[in-house]
């Protein structure tokens, strides 16, 4: 996977920056609205992607931006080869451009 990655889909941006060996930073931009009261709240496509790469990858929050930004570890090749196979699958099935 090259180092980072920025694949726009049709309402939010997703960033993907390999920070070490097996460590991911992951940004989520866009499609992010605030309830009434200031509870955020997923919206589209986003909303289906960020609760599958949770589900699957248990990413940490990140400290510095806690809806958008997510730190994930991947201990083994395996598992690397598992998150780079579900990112093109992503980007296929929902109509990302990658830049």
């Amino acid at each position: 996977m090259a180092q980072k990655r920025i694949i726009e889909f049709k309402d939010f941006k997703l960033t993907v920056e390999k920070t070490s060996e097996g460590r991911y930073s992951v940004l989520f931009r866009g499609a992010l609205s605030y309830d009434y009261d200031g509870t955020p709240v997923l919206e589209g496509e986003r909303k289906t992607i960020e609760g599958d790469f949770k589900f699957l990858f248990y990413p940490r929050s990140s400290l510095k931006e806690k809806h958008n930004l997510f730190e994930l570890t991947l201990p083994t090749a395996e598992k690397e080869e598992k998150f780079s196979s579900w990112l093109e699958k992503v980007k296929r099935q929902y109509g990302g451009i990658e830049d």
